[in-house]
């Protein structure tokens, strides 16, 4: 062995440079299925929606939501959310991005850790598919505004939402949360073919 090495010397760079390149290309074949799952689960499946916590929400949909909060999750919420108006220093900023900011107020999500999300995930998933939820139930009915709702029925809304994804883990509920999602920012403005892309 030590008699060949003599005369791989010359060919020691393209050597390493070819196990560098063989390290790479099964990296690459070992990530492959995973951004295949991410384009189908994320892409398609959910327009392109990576969470349930939205980058922007109307004000109304938001005082909605927070009434299927706990005053925990509420304060949770809000503090990672800056609420803009007309008023506001970043409305034309955000007019552009947000055309329904020109008719009511929205909160934007703050620049916020990946940790952050994760804890917001369940929390605002839960919210909407709970929002959804009693809406769905109005069907049929006269509509009732969620505020309108005993605490009690609400409760029971979102602890039928609770067990329903309990055992599925947060990802089921983004992944329910996304269709949601995807009409609020419709109703905000946004083009969501853009967001899929």
């Amino acid at each position: 062995m030590l008699r060949l090495a003599k005369y791989l010397k010359p060919f020691l760079l393209m050597l390493i440079i070819t196990l560098f390149l063989l390290f790479v290309q099964a990296m690459s074949n070992l990530t492959l299925p995973d951004y295949m799952a991410r384009i189908v689960n994320v892409g398609i499946q959910q327009s392109g929606i990576e969470n349930a916590v939205p980058d922007a929400i109307r004000q109304s949909q938001m005082n909605e939501l927070i009434l299927f909060m706990t005053e925990d999750e509420q304060t949770q919420v809000l503090q990672q959310y800056t609420l803009v108006d007309q008023q506001s220093d970043d409305y034309q900023h955000y007019v552009k991005d947000y055309p329904t900011l020109a008719e009511q107020p929205i909160y934007v999500l703050d620049d916020v850790s990946d940790e952050d999300i994760d804890q917001l995930n369940p929390v605002m998933g839960t919210a909407l598919l709970a929002l959804s939820g009693a809406s769905r139930a109005a069907e049929g009915e006269t509509p009732v505004d969620p505020a309108d709702l005993p605490a009690e029925a609400r409760q029971q809304i979102r602890s039928t939402i609770e067990q329903k994804y309990a055992t599925m883990g947060t990802s089921s509920i983004i992944q329910a949360a996304a269709a949601l999602l995807k009409a609020e920012y419709v109703a905000l403005g946004v083009d969501t073919d853009d967001v899929q892309n």
